[in-house]
């Protein structure tokens, strides 16, 4: 079972304007991996480089939050995703509630640096910020669909 935690989970949900999407949760990233399951690891990234939004999730309260954002940022350009692509890769800054309000926003002053897209700031466990984010994720896919008309023949039925 050790490698069941490293599947990713698919959940197909509707956006608040009803706009259908298939969320993919892959595995959070661990510090100091071992060597053995580095290719497995791996493997469920595979699904970001098909995505067509990256949510990138971080604890935000974490006095290591900041070296996590670069493993992360280092994994995803190895990927090809840049996680400076704000049409791309949503940063999203979880647990804010667990910050001071100076440390609050010091982070979110210091997080908006003209270098990417500034980060949503949440908090999973108050709801704070949840409809901000639903709302951005939606217009990032809707900005994205297309409606087309076919016409097919009968025979071309087995298409549908």
């Amino acid at each position: 079972m050790l490698f069941a935690t490293l599947d990713p989970t698919l959940r197909r949900v509707r956006l608040p304007h009803g706009t259908p999407a298939i969320l993919s949760d892959t595995v959070g990233f661990i510090s100091d991996l071992p060597t053995h399951l580095i290719a497995a690891f791996r493997a469920t990234l595979e699904e970001v480089v098909e995505a067509d939004l990256v949510i990138h999730l971080r604890d935000i309260s974490d006095p290591d939050t900041a070296a996590q954002a670069e493993d992360v940022e280092r994994i995803l350009a190895d990927l090809g995703v840049d996680a400076g692509d704000g049409r791309r890769v949503i940063e999203v800054w979880n647990k804010i509630d667990r910050l001071d309000e100076g440390n609050r926003e010091r982070l979110l002053a210091d997080g908006i640096d003209g270098s990417k897209a500034p980060p949503i700031a949440i908090s999973a466990a108050t709801g704070e910020g949840i409809d901000v984010l639903k709302s951005i994720i939606e217009t990032r896919v809707s900005g994205e669909l297309e409606t087309l008309t076919v016409t097919l023949k009968p025979d071309q039925l087995g298409f549908v």
